[in-house]
């Protein structure tokens, strides 16, 4: 997914702004963007486009400025569940009328030899996207979806072309054309003094006792009050720490992510791994804030972020055995290392044995520290909502980690914001989480050692499905790597505008 290293001229060798930042479309051929530059009067522009996008550029530099996205998955979405009235599917009670739902052909859809037309309902709020029962009664009702850009996706392109056209010439420039879109982007800018970014998006404000988390009653008591003025979304220039750094993350505390996103906004976040590598660095030069990139691409989330409260958990426990005592310290030692999946001498596997053991275990340990309340039932429905790991060549970013960090940390005594109301590892005792954590790595161990012998030293994770292809036509098949693909750019300002 898409990622972004600003750093400010108080923190780089020569007192101007780097920038290394890119958006993550997939690789596909043809390719959905094009790199091109834009060269007329008025316009000076070299960035990535796209053949939808009637010649403005979505990403890239100007002559003196440059700028990039992620997307931000803030929340504009809610579902309202329509109450149905007049003994029909298709009327709803909406301020104490019965209301007739609109019907919108969406043109014909051809599979195989059959052609059929396809329609769907919309209310007030949105298209219908299904039905279902009110808990505890036979009553059916509608379910429609409310998007705050709805009939509105093309006006980013007002955003585009203000940068395109260079009419930006500075961040307080930047900010205004960042806020013409209604999509939730979160926006990033850089010139030779000047750093910042904006987070876009028509974000809607909810009537008191509605969160948007769950289906709104429809029947017009909570609608929307509004949307958040500008001047309250996330927004920086030139932050104290000299840097901005984001992985498609939340951009500042305190905004909710999307529903979309639930299982992916816990203490553990991609971010980490880029600003792990750049704080190594007091004073940056293009080279080594391109190096932080990278390096974070190659990581492994669990090990680098998670592995040294799951080791404290462990220590609190015994190994059953000699070798579980060398699997954990393999998995120590490649997180001394970097926590690297690289694998250098081309053999086709990742040259640290520690990341046979963690994928090998992930499951168990992720298992045993989250289900022991939940029971299998409920255990199973959590694993088909929230993906127990992102893992490789997925992007790692949700997954149980998120959780297993908060417990674990709870249980083991060290402050937590806003620690869960039920402890889940050990049914909240620590011999017993610790017991099964070792227990998890035993399984591991055992099947490890059936493939691939006794001595954990020598077990190596195979790469598999560990590639990047082009699609739909696998034409190159390149190693993982964990950041952004199409149009990376690596950005330096000389001091003149």
């Amino acid at each position: 997914a898409s990622n972004v290293l600003l750093v400010s001229g108080n923190r780089t060798t020569t007192g101007h702004p780097l920038m290394v930042a890119g958006p993550q479309i997939g690789y596909f051929y043809p390719g959905l963007t094009l790199e091109m530059g834009l060269h007329g009067p008025g316009i000076e522009t070299r960035g990535a486009t796209s053949a939808p996008f009637p010649g403005y550029m979505l990403i890239g530099r100007g002559e003196d400025y440059a700028w990039s996205l992620t997307s931000a998955g803030l929340d504009m979405v809610d579902n309202f569940a329509e109450t149905l009235c007049g003994g029909s599917r298709t009327k709803y009670l909406y301020k104490g009328k019965c209301t007739k739902m609109e019907k919108v052909s969406a043109g014909a859809l051809t599979q195989g030899t059959k052609t059929s037309q396809v329609v769907f309902y919309r209310t007030i709020h949105g298209p219908v996207t299904g039905y279902a029962k009110r808990a505890n009664t036979k009553e059916v009702v509608a379910i429609a979806r409310q998007r705050s850009s709805y009939g509105q996706d093309a006006v980013d392109q007002a955003f585009f072309q203000q940068m395109t056209f260079g009419r930006v010439k500075s961040f307080d420039d930047f900010r205004k054309a960042a806020q013409l879109t209604p999509q939730t982007f979160n926006s990033f800018y850089a010139d030779a003094k000047d750093i910042g970014f904006y987070t876009s998006g028509k974000l809607p404000l909810r009537a008191p006792g509605s969160t948007g988390d769950l289906p709104i009653d429809g029947r017009g008591n909570y609608e929307w009050k509004g949307f958040l003025p500008a001047a309250k979304h996330p927004q920086a220039k030139n932050p104290k720490s000299g840097l901005i750094i984001n992985w498609n993350n939340k951009p500042v505390k305190g905004f909710t992510a999307g529903d979309d996103r639930f299982g992916s906004e816990g203490p553990i976040q991609r971010a980490q791994l880029l600003t792990g590598e750049i704080e190594r660095t007091p004073k940056h030069t293009l080279a080594t804030v391109t190096g932080a990139m990278n390096a974070a691409a190659t990581q492994d989330v669990r090990d680098v972020l998670l592995w040294p409260t799951l080791k404290a958990m462990l220590d609190k426990g015994t190994a059953p055995s000699p070798r579980e005592t060398k699997m954990a310290e393999l998995l120590q030692s490649w997180h001394d290392a970097g926590g690297s999946r690289l694998d250098r001498d081309g053999d086709g596997t990742v040259d640290e044995a520690g990341a046979a053991i963690l994928d090998a275990a992930w499951n168990g340990l992720a298992r045993a520290a989250m289900c022991p309340p939940l029971g299998s039932v409920l255990c199973k429905r959590f694993e088909q909502r929230v993906s127990i790991f992102d893992a490789p060549p997925g992007g790692q970013y949700g997954g149980w980690h998120q959780y297993m960090q908060k417990d674990l940390k709870t249980l083991l005594g060290k402050p937590v914001k806003r620690k869960y109301a039920t402890s889940f590892c050990g049914n909240g005792k620590v011999a017993a989480c610790s017991a099964s954590l070792w227990a998890a790595l035993k399984a591991a161990g055992d099947e490890l050692a059936k493939t691939q012998g006794g001595d954990p030293v020598a077990w190596r994770k195979t790469l598999g499905n560990e590639f990047d292809t082009f699609v739909p036509l696998p034409l190159v098949k390149m190693r993982y790597a964990n950041r952004p693909s199409g149009i990376q750019q690596v950005i330096a300002f000389d001091g003149h505008r």
